[in-house]
């Protein structure tokens, strides 16, 4: 049997939107500084040094909800409802560094070219994995500090024919990756934070080929 319009009325009128439970202002600076010499012979040199400061503060949230009825049948036993756990709501604030810093420096001499980069971080913050309160029992912070850390990668490449360029290269090269409270990985098997400026994979050896076809 085909509903009627008084029928699809009450349906779209029970329908619901996805909304926002959360405001957030964000404030940055960034400075770039670049740097080139020619050799003679034909060889270049040249580097670039990139700054960024972010600041991101959690300005407004919505509160908790008592959720009493679900499609309009009463709940027995209701709930508190609230789209950012306390844990997020901290690390909202705490999980990115407030600085980094990449600097860059390339060199090119025939068919030879190498590169070394540095990125660096500021400290940064987070809760360990499934501790939505992000506190211990007796009410004390649970706030994980992790300090500046400085990560460093190379690349060497080769020229074939002009056309052709082949690179091995290697990231994080003394495999700078922290370790989280021995707690938390007996408890979830977690040997690393869950989220890092950086991939939390570890060193890491990689080859590339670039041709260019026109």
């Amino acid at each position: 049997m085909r509903p009627t319009c008084w029928e699809v009325f009450r349906i779209s009128v029970r329908s619901g939107f996805i909304r926002n439970d959360f405001d957030t202002r964000t404030r940055g600076a960034d400075a770039v500084f670049a740097w080139q010499r020619d050799w003679d012979g034909g060889a270049t040199s040249s580097g670039v040094l990139a700054w960024n400061w972010t600041a991101l503060d959690l300005v407004d949230l919505a509160q908790p909800r008592q959720i009493d009825t679900f499609l309009g049948v009463p709940l027995k036993q209701p709930a508190t409802l609230s789209l950012l756990t306390l844990a997020c709501q901290v690390e909202m604030e705490t999980l990115n560094p407030r600085h980094r810093v990449i600097l860059t420096g390339r060199h090119e001499s025939g068919p030879v070219c190498g590169m070394l980069r540095f990125n660096y971080y500021t400290s940064f913050q987070t809760c360990p994995l499934g501790n939505t309160l992000c506190a211990h029992a007796d009410g004390q912070t649970a706030l994980e500090t992790y300090g500046a850390t400085l990560i460093m990668a190379g690349e060497l490449g080769w020229t074939l024919r002009r056309s052709y360029r082949i690179a091995l290269g290697i990231s994080n090269i003394f495999d700078t990756v922290p370790l989280v409270d021995p707690l938390e990985t007996s408890s979830t098997g977690n040997a690393h934070p869950r989220a890092l400026p950086w991939d939390y994979n570890g060193r890491a050896l990689y080859a590339r080929l670039t041709a260019d076809l026109l």
